[in-house]
């Protein structure tokens, strides 16, 4: 490779097993940047003033993006040697949806929690609302 180029990286020390010292998550959040957005229009919706619209638990985020109609698609990873629960919340309250496959097509109902193999892969599509 001809040019300039340029690298990120991020070393930490640790005791134990990588999955013990949960560096997949410290990965995440150091090649992971906040992304900021300006919103341009005034609304009359009323939030509170910090807090969390989406809390996920037990297992990581690979992917979140929206369908055509405008719901939340997460895509879920357990990054671990063990079983695990992975937990959605929206707004303090237990998420609800489907679990679906690449192709969108419903699988099951997701209720706020669901068990996860050793690296098991899912998508869940919210219910809006």
């Amino acid at each position: 490779m001809l040019g300039p180029q340029s690298l990120d990286f991020a070393v930490m020390l640790h005791q134990g097993s990588w999955d013990a010292a949960k560096m997949p998550h410290v990965a995440t959040n150091a090649h992971s940047p906040f992304e900021i957005a300006t919103a341009q229009d005034v609304t009359t919706a009323e939030r509170p003033r910090s807090g969390s619209f989406l809390a996920v638990e037990g297992v990581d985020i690979s992917a979140v993006t929206r369908d055509v109609k405008g719901r939340l698609i997460l895509r879920l990873v357990n990054l671990a040697h063990s079983p695990t629960v992975a937990r959605v919340s929206r707004s303090g309250r237990p998420a609800r949806g489907e679990v679906v496959n690449l192709l969108g097509e419903p699988s099951g109902k997701f209720d706020g929690e669901m068990a996860m193999s050793p690296w098991e892969i899912a998508t869940l599509r919210l219910d809006v609302g």
